[in-house]
């Protein structure tokens, strides 16, 4: 068994460095998000490219995202589900003929189902244009603190 000192190596190298206010904020903002108390050890795992702490909100991002999207699969899938009935329905009664060959549904029904499709079909898109937008949303905030990094 090694003793604690062979397993690490003492730091010997001292840098000292000066941010501007706004510097200094980003910095400390990072390191709030990332869960650092230490600036050394940001500091040191940032330049050497050493994994570092999950971000919490991009965490917190993402677990809303997911409770957002869990909602709006609910949303979609009881879009599909009645869509379905809508449809089938149509194609039954369209198929259905009386005794002397006239068709079962009249113009009034089948404009019916006809605009029940049409109020779903709006409702799904809809739907899947939030879910792009979240997506876009999510995938700028996850960019958003890496391209700081890069701008400072």
């Amino acid at each position: 068994m090694r003793a604690m000192s062979e397993n690490k190596e003492n730091r010997s190298r001292y840098v000292g460095i000066r941010f501007t206010e706004k510097e200094w904020e980003t910095l400390s903002n990072q390191m709030k998000n990332y869960d650092y108390l230490s600036i050394s050890r940001f500091i040191r795992d940032k330049v050497l490219d050493k994994r570092i702490k999950i971000d919490r909100s991009v965490v917190l991002t993402d677990r809303v995202f997911r409770n957002q999207i869990n909602s709006l699969s609910t949303i979609v899938s009881r879009i599909g589900v009645d869509y379905n009935q809508a449809t089938k329905r149509f194609n039954s009664l369209v198929k259905q003929k009386r005794a002397d060959g006239s068709p079962v549904i009249n113009a009034r029904a089948a404009n019916y189902y006809l605009h029940q499709l049409k109020t779903m079909t709006q409702e799904l898109k809809q739907a899947m244009d939030h879910i792009i937008e979240m997506v876009a949303n999510l995938e700028l905030k996850q960019t958003a603190p890496q391209e700081q990094i890069n701008n400072n």
